[in-house]
C-alpha cells in the first residue's frame, strides 16, 4: 500500500514539471513609416508603425529635445505563452529582447520660421560692433527667443567679399550659418550711411564749389563742383552717392526750385536780367544709400557769372574822371565761399582785358584817349534781397584788345608786374596785346623789361623808367601825321 502512494506522487511531480517555460523565444516585430520631426524647441515624439502580432509591446525612449538622432526601442509585453508540443506536453514561454529604431530630429533651417532683422547703421567714424539685441546691429529670434551665438548660430561680415570690421560708410554683407539644432545660410546687407547734413568736421565730406562762369554764347547750364569724403580719401559722384536739386531762393522751397540746365547768371524772374552781371543760387546736396543717409542733406550757395564784364574806372573815388569802360574776360573761377574752397579760403578768380565778344572789337570805345586798367574786376552779384561783390585778379591783356583805338593817348596798367609780362611789346605785329595802338600813346606798366619806346615801367611807386620816352607833334592837326623833328 504505501509503495503505490509514493508513486503516484512521483508522476503528479512529473506532469506539473512539463508545464514549466523551458526556453524563452526572441521576440520579433518590423516598423515602419518612422517620423523625422524638426527642432522646435519643444519635447517632440517620434512617430512610426509597428507589426508585432506575435506579443504585445510597448514603447520607450521616443521622446526628444534637441536636433540629433535617438534609439527608440520596441519592448515585448509578454506574460508567457503556451503551447502543446507533439506527444502532448505543454510548454510555457515568454518573448524577450528588444528592438531599436533609430529616429532624428531635423535641425530647423533658418529660412524656415526664424526671424532675422539687420538694421542700418550710422556711421560715427568708430568700429561698429557686429552684435545682436533689439538695439544693436541685428536680431536673430526663433519663437521670440533670441537664438545663442556659437550655440545655435555663427555669423560673419564681409564687404567686397572679405572678411571686415564694420566702421567705414558703404554696404555690407552678413552672413548666418545655423548650427546645432539650426542649419542653413541666411545672407543678408545693410549700409553705413553718414549723414550729409553734418559738417564736413564731423563726417569728412568736402565740397569744391567754384564760381561758375556762364560763357558768351552758352544756352544750357551744367553745375561744376567737385564733392570729396577726406576721410576715406574718396571721390562722390552724382546719382551715386548724392542727388542734387537747385534754388533761386534761400529758403529752398518747392516754388523757388529751378531747374539745373535753367539756371543763367540772372534770375529768370528778373525783367531787367541782361543787365545784371551775375546771380546766387543755392543747391541742396540730398544723401544716396549706401554710403549715405538719403534722408539727410545740406544745402550750399553758388555764384553764376558772365564771362564777359564791363569795368568802369570811373566809380573809383578820385581817379582819373572820364575814363574810358574796359571790357574784361573772366578766364578762370575762383571760389567765394571759403568753407567750400579747396584751400579753406576765399580765392579769386581771374580774369584779363579782352577784345570785346559781340563786334570783335577792342576792348574800350575807339574814342578813348585815356584806360586804366585796374588790378581787381569787382563782379556785381544779384542776391534777390542785395548785392554782393566777387573780386578778380587782373591777370593780363588779351591780343588785339587795343586794335583801332588811334585816339588812344595813355594807358595805365595796375596788373603787377609778377602776375603778368607781355608776350610782346610790338605795336605793328597782329595778335599781340598791344597791336594797334599809336606810336605816341604811353603804356606804363609794373615790371624791370625797359624795352620798347614809349612803354613805361613802374619800378616802385616813385621809380619810373623808359628805354625810349619820344613826344610827337601834330603837325596836320588832324591826329594822322606826326613828326619827331623840331624843324617840322
Amino acid at each position: 500500500m504505501k509503495k503505490n502512494i509514493l508513486l503516484l506522487v512521483t508522476f503528479m511531480l512529473a506532469a506539473v514539471s512539463t508545464a514549466w517555460a523551458d526556453t524563452d523565444y526572441g521576440f520579433q516585430a518590423t516598423f515602419s513609416n518612422v517620423s523625422s520631426p524638426v527642432y522646435n524647441g519643444q519635447e517632440q515624439t517620434v512617430s512610426f508603425t509597428v507589426d508585432a502580432a506575435n506579443c504585445g509591446y510597448d514603447i520607450s525612449n521616443n521622446k526628444g529635445t534637441n536636433a540629433g538622432t535617438y534609439n527608440a526601442q520596441i519592448n515585448p509585453q509578454c506574460t508567457g505563452h503556451t503551447n502543446t508540443d507533439d506527444e502532448g506536453g505543454t510548454h510555457i514561454f515568454v518573448h524577450k529582447g528588444t528592438i531599436t529604431v533609430a529616429w532624428t530630429i531635423q535641425p530647423r533651417n533658418l529660412v524656415d520660421g526664424v526671424t532675422i532683422t539687420v538694421k542700418d547703421q550710422k556711421w560715427t567714424g568708430n568700429d561698429i560692433q557686429i552684435a545682436a539685441g533689439d538695439d544693436a546691429l541685428y536680431t536673430i529670434k526663433y519663437n521670440d527667443t533670441d537664438l545663442e551665438l556659437n550655440k545655435d548660430y555663427q555669423v560673419t561680415v564681409t564687404k567686397l567679399n572679405t572678411p571686415t570690421t564694420v566702421k567705414d560708410e558703404g554696404r555690407y554683407v552678413i552672413v548666418f550659418k545655423g548650427i546645432g539644432n539650426f542649419t542653413g545660410i541666411v545672407t543678408k546687407t545693410f549700409d553705413v550711411k553718414k549723414d550729409l547734413s553734418q559738417g564736413e568736421d564731423i563726417t569728412g565730406v568736402h565740397y569744391d564749389i567754384p564760381e561758375q562762369i556762364y560763357l558768351n554764347g552758352q544756352t544750357s547750364f551744367d553745375f561744376q563742383c567737385e564733392v570729396t569724403d577726406r576721410f576715406s580719401h574718396t571721390k562722390l559722384y552724382e546719382g551715386e552717392d548724392y542727388t542734387m536739386t537747385f534754388y533761386k531762393a534761400e529758403a529752398a522751397a518747392a516754388t523757388d526750385e529751378v531747374e539745373e540746365t535753367a539756371i543763367k547768371p540772372y534770375n529768370i524772374d528778373n525783367g531787367d536780367a541782361e543787365s545784371v552781371r551775375g546771380q546766387k543760387y543755392w543747391v541742396e546736396f540730398t544723401g544716396v544709400a549706401p554710403k549715405y543717409d538719403p534722408e539727410t542733406k545740406i544745402k550750399k550757395a553758388f555764384y553764376v557769372v558772365k564771362e564777359y564784364q564791363e569795368c568802369d574806372p570811373t566809380q573809383i573815388p578820385n581817379v582819373y574822371p572820364k575814363l574810358a569802360k574796359v571790357n574784361m574776360r573772366l578766364t578762370k573761377g575762383g571760389y567765394p565761399i571759403a568753407l567750400d574752397s579747396p584751400e579753406g579760403a576765399i580765392v579769386k578768380g581771374q580774369a584779363q582785358v579782352a577784345p570785346k565778344p559781340s563786334t570783335g572789337g577792342p576792348a574800350i570805345d575807339i574814342q578813348s584817349t585815356r584806360c586804366l586798367i585796374q588790378d581787381t574786376v569787382k563782379v556785381a552779384i544779384a542776391t534777390g534781397d542785395a548785392t554782393e561783390f566777387l573780386n578778380h585778379d587782373v591777370v593780363g591783356v588779351q591780343d588785339m584788345s587795343f586794335a583801332a583805338c588811334f585816339q588812344l593817348r595813355w594807358i595805365d596798367s595796375w596788373i603787377p608786374g609778377d602776375v603778368w609780362t607781355p608776350k610782346s611789346l610790338s605795336r605793328t605785329v597782329p595778335n599781340t596785346p598791344f597791336y594797334g595802338i599809336p606810336k605816341q600813346t604811353l603804356v606804363y606798366l609794373n615790371g624791370v623789361n625797359i624795352k620798347g619806346e614809349n612803354y613805361i615801367y613802374k619800378i616802385t611807386k616813385e621809380d619810373f623808367r623808359s628805354e625810349l620816352f619820344h613826344i610827337y607833334e601834330d603837325i596836320k592837326g588832324d591826329q594822322t601825321k606826326y613828326s619827331d623833328s623840331a624843324n617840322e
